[in-house]
């Protein structure tokens, strides 16, 4: 088991209605683990080395992540001990909330740079340090960028950043302004 990650809309009901195809869109749980490598990797996380090794600013990823989803933040409050924690996760909901508003045109032009940059790397997995310490961690996810699995259920890198380019060029064309990342 493990923790799923979406790529979502603030207008999904709309994204939803129309064509979807989910399993052109899919983020593997591996795309959610490097994400939240941010945050307990004790040296640069690979997402920051990718960014450094290709020059794209990978900080709207981040941004997406962080946002709280409002029909969420009910669930982030109740785990408050006092008013000041209730302050304190309304504050940061909304300064996330800020970050990625109107955001998608920032995050399409990311992806593309990184789908760019990425192609003309083909031993990125060797300019990696690993930031995990899972035994199950493998650096495969970043090896053949062009190919869609790295074992039987998960996506490369490569694929996972197509499927989010997907999403992203669908989303636009739906009216989207405003993508995030949603867990689940």
């Amino acid at each position: 088991m493990g923790l799923d990650i979406f790529a979502g809309a603030t207008n999904q009901a709309v994204l939803d209605a129309g064509e979807y195809d989910y399993d052109q869109h899919r983020l593997s749980r591996a795309f959610c683990d490097l994400l939240d490598r941010r945050w307990e990797a004790a040296t640069t996380p690979e997402l920051d080395q990718i960014g450094h090794l290709t020059g794209v600013d990978v900080s709207p990823l981040y941004a997406m992540a962080s946002y709280v989803q409002p029909e969420d933040l009910a669930e982030h409050l109740a785990c408050a001990l006092d008013e000041e924690e209730t302050a304190e996760i309304t504050q940061q909901a909304a300064a996330a909330a800020a970050a990625v508003a109107g955001n998608i045109d920032r995050v399409l032009a990311t992806v593309a740079a990184l789908l760019a940059e990425l192609a003309t790397l083909p031993d990125l997995p060797a300019r990696l340090t690993p930031t995990n310490t899972n035994p199950r961690y493998d650096l495969s996810y970043f090896a053949n960028f062009d190919q869609a699995r790295w074992n039987r259920f998960d996506n490369t890198f490569g694929e996972d950043l197509r499927h989010l380019h997907n999403f992203l060029r669908y989303a636009k064309a739906h009216g989207s302004t405003t993508v995030f990342f949603a867990y689940g």
